[in-house]
């Protein structure tokens, strides 16, 4: 995958849009969005490897640690944002999963739960993923 240049700086996280959304890199002033948006939900986090937290320090962590994987082509967090509010409403992580005995591409994404339903579904986001980024096989 080749960087995405962006002013001075090299991301591998590429931007990508479609008619609705755009999906992006993380940045340091999502703390707060994260947090209101899926951090306090547990209905969010039921299925998810992370549990929901009232403590803003849990979404600083999140997006500090994500902040250090920006270069890392085996690990492409995006922030999915409604094109027509401006606002987040999720995350999309694309990354290489080494623990089975095949290594392959894996996708995982949440969504606050106010826009479950808005057809931002894997299997959308995985085309999206798929054709711009040019992975040659999901799970």
């Amino acid at each position: 995958m080749m960087p995405v240049m962006e002013g001075d700086s090299i991301l591998k996280t590429p931007r990508i849009e479609t008619k609705r959304l755009f999906l992006r890199e993380v940045k340091e002033s999502d703390v707060k969005a994260i947090f209101d948006c899926w951090m306090q939900d547990e209905e969010v986090s039921r299925y998810m490897w992370w549990k929901a937290s009232n403590e803003i320090a849990e979404a600083q962590a999140f997006v500090d640690f994500e902040i250090t994987q920006l270069e890392n082509d085996r690990w492409n967090r995006f922030i999915i944002v409604q094109k027509e509010t401006k606002e987040i409403i999720g995350t999309c992580l694309v990354f290489m999963n080494e623990e089975d005995t095949e290594s392959h591409w894996d996708i995982s994404y949440n969504l606050g739960r106010k826009y479950w339903g808005m057809h931002c579904r894997k299997s959308g986001m995985s085309y999206v993923i798929l054709k711009k980024i040019g992975l040659e096989r999901m799970r």
